[in-house]
């Protein structure tokens, strides 16, 4: 977040003594660093529940794992991931490590590989042994990406008897679905059924009703 985006400490201090922590535009290394000062703050405060609001169309996939990892390996606090308008791509890993995940009626969600789109090489460098480290990483990428939505999607469908070839066509179907030339994205309504939040938000959130 640039500093002209930057929110004004009033503002700040008020969700913060909320309890609410926001994520919004891109996921890079600055964006998080700051969600993980603010959510760190808050456990020091207390084990009470965290709101962790998510406006971003994605970014970074490493910078989104930081996160996921700290809400899950530190923190004790459980996170309540709120979408607002945008939940795609690296910010979709952020949301299915949350304690509780929710979304409101205009929010939005996009699954993909997040790989291809990103691909680049120096004119230079285009040897058949890059070529090739290239095409690993990028399988090795896609396979960490699905294993990461079989092991975190909750879809009502699935259950105790349903297979890993069941749940890696699912998914397989949904980062085909997010590929396309043009993004796909889903309704809160399709984030629900694919098991990508738990619930769409239809009354006032308890933020601010305390």
């Amino acid at each position: 977040m640039s500093k002209k985006d930057k929110p004004s400490d009033h503002i700040f201090d008020g969700m913060m003594g909320r309890r609410t922590v926001i994520l919004s535009g891109e996921i890079d290394y600055d964006s998080t660093s700051a969600v993980w000062r603010h959510l760190l703050s808050l456990q020091m405060q207390s084990n009470n529940p965290i709101n962790l609001i998510i406006d971003s169309g994605g970014g970074g996939m490493n910078s989104a794992l930081r996160l996921c990892d700290l809400i899950t390996t530190i923190l004790t606090a459980p996170v309540r991931g709120i979408a607002i308008g945008e939940c795609g791509s690296a910010a979709t890993f952020i949301m299915l490590h949350c304690h509780e995940r929710v979304g409101t009626p205009y929010s939005r969600f996009l699954i993909h590989s997040g790989t291809r789109s990103e691909i680049t090489i120096p004119i230079n460098q285009t040897t058949s042994e890059n070529l090739e480290q290239l095409l690993r990483d990028v399988k090795a990428t896609e396979e960490m990406v699905a294993r990461l939505y079989m092991s975190r999607l909750t879809p009502n469908k699935w259950t105790a008897q349903t297979t890993d070839a069941e749940r890696r066509n699912f998914v397989q179907n949904l980062l085909n679905r997010g590929d396309q030339r043009f993004d796909d994205w889903m309704s809160a309504e399709e984030a629900v059924g694919i098991g990508l939040i738990e619930r769409v938000v239809r009354d006032k959130l308890d933020i601010f009703t305390h």
